[in-house]
């Protein structure tokens, strides 16, 4: 099950995305619509929940849903970021934190699908990339306190 959050104050597009969603082909979602500037507030900090992805709306009343996408990242770095936006011009701006996809509110049928895909496909490969440490599990592990490991 994928966790969707949609950061839009639109309601009408935010129904209209969350129609999108459901249409993507063998796809098992829960999503969970955040319009007001409360329920954004929910993304991030100490008591808040992960999401896999976040659908999030550039221009939002509270702040900016680039600096919003940027706390929601501190919280929880494996969360994959959609910009979505009518304005074409924040098309740099949201480089200014880690994000999936920027896809325009007209393309958003044609785009949305494959910006999900690539979003499930980051998080499959961040689940992959691991490092196991054995500590005195067998005799030749065994690591002596001036042994330094550089990643």
């Amino acid at each position: 099950m994928i966790h969707i959050a949609i950061c839009e104050d639109d309601p009408i597009y935010l129904r209209e995305l969350e129609k999108t969603i459901k249409e993507t082909k063998e796809l098992s979602t829960e999503i969970h619509p955040c319009s007001s500037a409360e329920d954004r507030s929910k993304l991030y900090g100490k008591n808040s929940v992960p999401y896999d992805i976040v659908l999030m709306d550039i221009e939002l009343p509270e702040k900016s849903g680039i600096i919003l996408s940027k706390e929601i990242l501190q919280s929880h770095a494996a969360t994959q970021i959609i910009f979505i936006t009518q304005y074409r011009e924040y098309c740099s701006d949201v480089y200014e934190t880690e994000h999936v996809y920027f896809i325009h509110k007209s393309d958003v049928k044609q785009y949305l699908p494959r910006a999900i895909e690539k979003a499930i496909f980051n998080l499959k490969q961040r689940k992959n990339n691991y490092l196991t440490i054995s500590w005195n599990r067998r005799e030749q592990w065994r690591l002596k306190s001036s042994f330094w490991l550089y990643l």
